[in-house]
Formats: structure tokens, C-alpha cells, sequence
């Protein structure tokens, strides 16, 4: 089943879709992308911890929080990685530094793919 209809609206952090059999719509996201591609949503949930949800043509496939001593800060969808993963994290000196992170849907995990500048 694909994955159509999809709509992210900013300001009412609300996403929505649907399958040939059901529509889904969920509140309290920070950022919703579309990976066509794979046909898979990725959503950052904020309705009680941050965190990272996956959906595909099939309903819910996984649920990531962010890795240690980082937070969550936006999606960006690359052609050739999926939908890429933007984290803040705080190293032993105090500084934040970005990161991108893969999602690797196989093993349900994020995996770090370098720095964000």
C-alpha cells in the first residue's frame, strides 16, 4: 500500500494521510516529511516526550527517541538517504553540535552520518 494524499500544516503542527483503506491524522508534531520513495512518513511527536515516529504504507512501523544528551530539530528529506535526521547534542566542553542521523529502517535505529553545519 502506498502512502498519498499527505499534508503538513506548520502552524497547527497537525499531519495527515491516507492509504487505499484508512486515513490517518495526528496532532502535536513539531515536522512531518514524506519519503515517497520508501513510503514512509517520519514525524517528530511532541504530545508528551519528543519523539520520532515512522509510518508507512502498512500503519506504524517504529518509535526512536533521540541518542543520548541530544534533542530532536528538524527532518530533511535527501533523494539518496531517505529522510535525514537533525539532532542537537551537548558535548563534554559544553558545546551543541548537529548532527545528521540516518534512519535505518531495518534495524529500527538512527545511525550518525556526520556533522550539521
Amino acid at each position: 500500500m502506498s502512502i498519498r494524499k499527505f499534508s503538513f500544516n506548520d502552524d497547527d503542527h497537525f499531519v495527515s494521510w491516507a492509504d487505499e483503506e484508512t486515513a490517518v491524522s495526528l496532532g502535536h508534531v513539531s515536522q512531518a516529511v514524506l519519503d515517497a520513495d520508501r513510503d514512509v512518513i517520519v514525524v517528530i511527536d511532541t504530545s508528551s516526550t519528543c519523539v520520532l515516529r515512522v509510518y508507512g504504507g502498512q500503519g506504524f512501523l517504529m518509535e526512536l527517541e533521540a541518542p543520548e544528551n541530544s534533542d530532536f530539530q528538524y527532518l530533511l528529506s535527501d533523494k539518496n538517504r531517505g529522510i535525514l535526521v537533525v539532532c542537537s547534542e551537548r558535548n563534554s566542553e559544553g558545546d551543541i553540535l548537529d548532527w545528521y542521523f540516518e534512519i535505518d529502517l531495518e534495524n529500527r535505529s538512527l545511525v550518525k552520518d556526520g556533522r550539521s553545519y
